[in-house]
């Protein structure tokens, strides 16, 4: 489906199978924000627990290298995102063997205040899509792994806007 038709009709699905080459293409043409860059990869919207995530889905982070605390800060290297093949489960991972990240495990009460995420994952040959709207898996997380369950395919953005 193209862009024009997704945004007359307000929502997007995962069978539109639309594609976005940046994350503030996202941010711009669906949810009408300004931006002209960004360097994060969430986005809270609203009071109501609403965010827009963009994870690079990969098996393992090629960009790891080992050492990183060297730098001052943990850098987005050290996680894996994994997309169960049916596309129902998103596995964050924190992969440095080398070193633990600096706020220590998972803050499993922060992330039940997240009520939906948005996920526009930026998948292997670079292009980001719409893949589900998710929520946190508070029983199957732990320590520095964290589960989100897929449990809608469309994402009403026109409501997300407000």
């Amino acid at each position: 489906m193209k862009l024009k038709n997704i945004q007359e009709k307000g929502i997007i699905s995962i069978d539109d199978n639309l594609t976005f080459h940046r994350i503030i293409d996202v941010l711009n043409d669906l949810f009408n924000k300004g931006y002209k860059g960004t360097g994060r990869g969430t986005f809270p919207f609203g009071n109501d627990g609403k965010y827009l995530w963009f994870p690079k889905l990969n098996e393992t982070n090629k960009k790891y290298k080992p050492n990183p605390a060297k730098y001052g800060h943990v850098i987005a290297a050290c996680w894996s995102n994994i997309l169960s093949f049916d596309g129902t489960t998103i596995t964050q991972k924190w992969i440095a063997t080398d070193y633990l990240p600096p706020w220590g495990p998972i803050d499993k009460t922060k992330k039940e205040k997240i009520v939906d995420i948005g996920v526009f994952a930026k998948e292997i040959r670079g292009e980001y899509r719409f893949v589900g709207i998710f929520h946190y898996d508070h029983a199957n997380s732990h320590d520095y792994t964290t589960i989100y369950k897929r449990y809608s395919k469309e994402l009403p953005f026109i409501e997300w806007r407000k």
